[in-house]
């Protein structure tokens, strides 16, 4: 599995390439223009939590710690990532970065969606926004939306949203709406609604 996002005429792609108890781990971000030429633009830090390598770096200018569940999203040109659980843990900071070489850490100063993984992040209508998933340890899935313009502070949009409670879900943005789509319930039954939004506020099922 991977993250795909498009950023300063490129496409990155977060992919898969390690394992770490059981679970798959990613860090190492490639890019392309058109998708004929790769090339990778940070490397892996097989413990960024507690590698000799990762402490004699700036851990400021760092790659995130590599995760997996986790979201990657363009927003107003900078490339965020989110959440997702690491070798470290489950993710709280949100890092971000400008042509996903040198990353620095969003300051907090509202309460947060995360930690938080099985969720999907979208950029609409000048927010970022966050939907559904599991909060950290919390074993069940959610129906919430957030949504924030910097990443730093965000604002509880709907506590629970006309959806069912879903984690392992889709969303895009497409013709002017916010999109979800599927996804897996408490019960872990696979979902096939599909719902669109055009403030993120008010949900109408399509299928």
């Amino acid at each position: 599995s991977h993250v795909e996002t498009q950023i300063s005429g490129c496409s990155h792609t977060w992919g898969v390439c390690q394992e770490y108890k059981g679970l798959p781990f990613s860090n190492s971000p490639v890019k392309t223009q058109a998708g004929f030429y790769w090339a990778q633009v940070s490397d892996s830090l097989e413990d960024s939590c507690n590698s000799s390598l990762a402490k004699t770096r700036d851990p400021c200018k760092m790659p995130p710690n590599a995760r997996s569940w986790f979201a990657a999203q363009v927003h107003n040109e900078d490339l965020y990532v989110l959440g997702g659980v690491t070798p470290c843990g489950y993710a709280e900071q949100i890092r971000i970065s400008t042509d996903g070489i040198t990353w620095k850490t969003v300051e907090q100063k509202s309460i947060s969606p995360f930690p938080r993984l099985h969720f999907t992040s979208e950029s609409f209508r000048g927010f970022l926004w966050v939907l559904g998933g599991k909060k950290g340890e919390h074993s069940f899935v959610m129906n919430d939306v957030w949504r924030s313009r910097d990443g730093s502070r965000w604002e509880l949009v709907l506590e629970a949203a006309e959806w069912q409670q879903r984690g392992l879900h889709a969303s895009v943005v497409f013709r002017g709406y916010l999109w979800l789509i599927a996804g897996q319930n408490n019960a872990s039954q696979a979902l096939c609604d599909v719902w669109y939004s055009a403030d993120g506020r008010v949900w109408v099922m399509a299928v």
